[in-house]
This record gives C-alpha cells, sequence and structure tokens, in this order.
C-alpha cells in the first residue's frame, strides 16, 4: 500500500489513502461519536432536569456523581477524558507525520501537548490557580470576574494566529471540522466563562447561573466530541494507520467507507 505524500506546505492534501476492507477505522469514526454524543447528552439530560427538581438526598447524590463544574463529578472527569482521547489521537497523527517527515508535524505534536494539557487542567484546576494568582495582583470584574480568562485570550489570539496556515492546509472537510470543533469549545470553555463572570459580578449564584454552567459544560464536550471525530477521519482517511481484523487487503478502489 502506497503512502500518502504530502504535497508540500503549498496545497492541503486532499487525497485519500487506500485503506483494507477490514480496518477498524474505517466505522470507529461513527461509533465513536455516537457513544460519546450519547454520554455527553446525558450528563447534559441530568444536570437539565436537576434544575427542576427541589433539593433532597437523593438529588443531592446525584449532584455530587453528576453535576457540572464539581472537579470530581463523573461530568469532569468525562470531559478529561475525552480532551485526553483527542490528544491521543492527535498525537498518532504527529507521529505518523514525523516518522515520514511531512510538513506541520511539529503543529500536530504541539497541538498534542496543548489537548493532554487542557485535559489535566479538567481535573487539576490549574486555571483556578491562576485566576487567585491574577486577582491577588490586580482587581477584575466584569467579563474579567474570573481573571484566567485574560492570558487565556492571549494564548487563544496566539495559537490562532499560530495555526492558520495548519489549518488552511489541511483538507477542506476536516478544516471546518477542526474549526467549528475549537470555535464551540473556545466558546463554551472561554466564552460562557466571561458571560458567567459578568453575571456574578451582578447577581448571586441562583438558577440562571446553572443554566450558563450547563451551556458552558455541555458546548465544551461537544466542541471536544466533534473535535475527536475529526480526527478518527483524518487518521482513517488521510494517516497510513490501519487496525485490521484480517490481513486480507481490498483491490483498489473496492473501499466502501461510509462518509461520515
Amino acid at each position: 500500500m502506497e503512502l500518502l505524500e504530502e504535497r508540500g506546505a503549498s496545497a492541503p492534501v486532499t487525497t485519500p489513502v487506500q485503506k483494507s476492507r477490514t480496518n477498524v477505522l474505517r466505522w470507529m469514526p461513527a461509533a465513536s461519536t455516537t457513544a460519546l454524543l450519547a454520554f455527553a447528552g446525558v450528563l447534559i439530560v441530568i444536570n437539565t432536569l436537576m434544575l427542576f427538581v427541589d433539593y433532597n438526598p437523593f438529588v443531592g447524590a446525584l449532584t455530587l456523581v453528576f453535576a457540572f463544574g464539581l472537579e470530581q463529578s463523573l461530568a469532569t472527569w468525562f470531559s478529561s477524558f475525552v480532551l485526553a482521547y483527542c490528544a491521543v489521537l492527535i498525537g498518532l497523527i504527529a507521529w505518523e507525520r514525523t516518522t515520514h517527515k511531512m510538513p506541520f508535524a511539529r503543529h500536530w505534536a504541539y497541538l498534542c501537548m496543548i489537548f493532554f494539557a487542557l485535559s489535566a487542567d479538567e481535573v487539576a484546576g490549574f486555571h483556578e490557580n491562576v485566576s487567585v494568582t491574577i486577582s491577588g495582583v490586580v482587581e477584575t470584574s466584569g467579563l474579567f470576574f474570573f481573571a484566567w480568562v485574560i492570558p487565556a485570550l492571549v494564548i487563544v489570539v496566539g495559537f490562532a494566529l499560530a495555526y492558520a496556515s495548519f489549518a488552511y492546509h489541511l483538507p477542506p472537510r476536516i478544516r471546518w471540522w477542526f474549526i467549528g470543533a475549537l470555535a464551540t469549545f473556545i466558546f463554551g470553555a472561554l466564552g460562557m466563562e466571561m458571560l458567567s463572570g459578568l453575571y456574578l459580578d451582578y447577581r448571586p449564584r441562583d438558577g440562571w447561573f446553572s443554566v450558563m454552567i450547563i451551556i458552558e459544560e455541555g458546548t465544551e464536550m461537544l466542541g471536544a466530541c466533534w473535535l475527536a471525530h475529526a480526527m478518527l477521519v483524518y487518521v482513517r482517511e488521510y494517516c497510513n494507520i490501519q487496525v485490521n481484523l484480517s490481513s486480507t487487503p481490498v483491490e483498489s478502489g473496492d473501499d466502501d467507507r461510509s462518509s461520515e
């Protein structure tokens, strides 16, 4: 089987790699994304229903297990898992690109490290320590009520500038999925955090604040799941990586991949 060679940094890669009929990666994007979205949907529904139920010991127990915004809840660990899953997939791409000395290999490697850091932060809450440090130096309010969003905005702008060319040279469908997934994730993680901070600057934590938290955490999850799907499709169609259930290859042109 021929390895797909990227055509330099001046042209996007748009030609898929021929894969074996028994390659697990042919069906994995649809199955994986369905499972992730189903679990995320359950968490969003449970958190939404808890807004309308009077507090009792059972609801309290559910809150500890499923609630958004609690570092030790199942929701937080799921978010961390999806981000780590993205990091592993991106790392696989980075390894393949580095091994064959292809363009943007370092971009893939750095992106892998970024998502591992995001996964760790989800459970460790490093950004909260950043907020405490900044708030100890300067008073923040309004959109910057949670002070960590200030350096985060700088990082996002720097990332956009550094990865503009990288995104352009992705295959068209993957490019728009990549941009859309990151935009969704950033809207939840940063945009909704700024809006909820603005809300808290004028009102106490109430039901509407809980709604904002659900939107924030839900869009983060959806963005991460979308990115995981995009990376799986990229591995399947544009990387010379196969996980076969059988050693029997297909004839050229006989690949009946479904189109996610």
